[in-house]
């Protein structure tokens, strides 16, 4: 409560060795200060004081901070420790037969083993979470546990499951009573929403989580904002908004956030893809990698990093890389990407059967932006079975868009041939059989 962290507040700066309370006393300090710390976007004080916290508290209270703990270490893009963190922490909760804290670690761990690319292992969690949560946790816990889980979603491109999960959940957020997770709720739908073409509803979900964060000085939650509105700018090609958004959201990453600073150097990069320079695109590419986390830790974003730079070589094509990295994302369920990434293939390799299956795979996942631009890299708009599903999704997304994003979307030949492909008869088993083909050949 905000009694709790002013008392809590108040007892650190008069004492800041907390030598004038027991060690339990001293454990819960640190942990109220860590949640401080981390809602305002500051994770390196965060971290220091959640293990803080596990250094002194015990039982049930110990279980809290361990879980946490590895929260922040997720914060940090240190998804090795946090899944560590995770099970240990999962495993003491069984020890003491709390099972809804069991499970709400699970769904955590679930959600560090998908980012570091374990999606069997990641799946399996999850879901013995999710169920430990029905049948054990409290309404907050439940909530947040499917929360993890549409992040998941999120996080591999699929992009129609992650909606629906935020979605389901915005009537719960706000029974909380819990400002900051009914904010990143919305934050996490603003992004889901603004990828899958319904931008109306992306910018309110938006403003009403920037809104909250504001009011509760939550710059954590501004910054997941400031990811939205780039990733739907992108996700369009609307290169001068995706610039300066990518800028907005650059300023707060770097105050607040500065360990996500890789991610938004990749965005920055691709948005001076869209706008054609490609000197600042290569700059923020190679400084993006650089602070990128060396090993597994860094798997994800390093790979997405790679997707860029191959979109932009100009030199010989390393096909055998290419093809190695796509069944990569398959396996790590990493769908969209490995979408993208087939059409860039498609266009380098001169391979229209690579197009199409990246618009199997992006129609199936719910992007329309993606699946347009793959049907385009293919030349296949004149074959019907391919392209009405694509023009089905595209017209149901630009009816959802602003008046100027409608009119806009006519700039993009892929775009304009999707929004004038005929959808009477959209049958997608075609495109379903594309998919089938894919994911067997990726060993799925």
């Amino acid at each position: 409560s905000n009694r709790d962290e002013s008392a809590a507040v108040l007892a650190y700066e008069l004492d800041p060795d907390l030598s004038a309370v027991d060690r339990l006393q001293a454990g819960r300090i640190h942990l109220i200060l860590s949640v401080r710390a981390r809602n305002q976007g500051d994770s390196d004080e965060a971290d220091e004081r959640a293990r803080d916290a596990v250094r002194r508290l015990e039982g049930t209270e110990l279980i809290d901070a361990v879980g946490f703990a590895a929260a922040i270490a997720s914060d940090l893009q240190e998804s090795q420790r946090a899944e560590a963190l995770t099970a240990l922490g999962a495993g003491l909760a069984t020890s003491l037969e709390r099972y809804d804290k069991a499970g709400s670690l699970l769904t955590l761990q679930g959600r560090e083993l998908a980012r570091l690319g374990f999606a069997e292992e990641a799946d399996a969690v999850l879901s013995k979470g999710v169920a430990t949560l029905e049948s054990h946790g409290d309404r907050g816990q439940r909530f947040r546990g499917k929360m993890n889980a549409g992040w998941v979603a999120f996080d591999r491109g699929i992009l129609r499951d992650a909606e629906i999960a935020f979605d389901n959940l915005a009537d719960r957020a706000s029974d909380l009573n819990e400002p900051v997770t009914e904010a990143s709720q919305l934050a996490y739908h603003s992004r889901a929403l603004a990828m899958v073409g319904r931008i109306n509803e992306a910018v309110a979900r938006r403003n009403e989580a920037r809104a909250i964060a504001d009011e509760q000085g939550a710059y954590a939650i501004s910054f997941l904002a400031a990811l939205g509105e780039v990733e739907g700018a992108l996700t369009w090609l609307r290169g001068d908004d995706s610039l300066q958004a990518a800028q907005a959201a650059m300023d707060i990453t770097r105050e607040y956030v500065p360990s996500w600073m890789n991610r938004i150097l990749h965005y920055q990069a691709k948005a001076s893809l869209l706008t054609g320079d490609r000197q600042s695109a290569l700059a923020a590419l190679t400084e993006a990698r650089e602070l990128t986390p060396a090993g597994i830790d860094g798997w994800r974003v390093r790979n997405l990093i790679r997707v860029t730079e191959l979109e932009m070589l100009d030199g010989e094509w390393p096909q055998r890389e290419a093809e190695d990295l796509t069944d990569e994302f398959l396996q790590a369920g990493q769908f969209l990407t490995a979408a993208e990434l087939l059409t860039i293939r498609a266009g380098k390799e001169k391979d229209p059967e690579l197009g199409l299956q990246a618009a199997a795979l992006a129609r199936q996942v719910g992007a329309p932006a993606h699946a347009a631009l793959a049907i385009e890299s293919a030349g296949a708009w004149n074959e019907p079975s391919v392209a009405a599903p694509v023009g089905e999704l595209m017209r149901k997304a630009a009816a959802a868009m602003p008046d100027n994003w409608q009119t806009d979307l006519r700039n993009v030949p892929a775009f304009t041939h999707a929004l004038e492909a005929d959808v009477e008869e959209a049958d997608p088993a075609e495109l379903d059989d594309l998919l089938s083909d894919v994911l067997t050949s990726a060993g799925l």
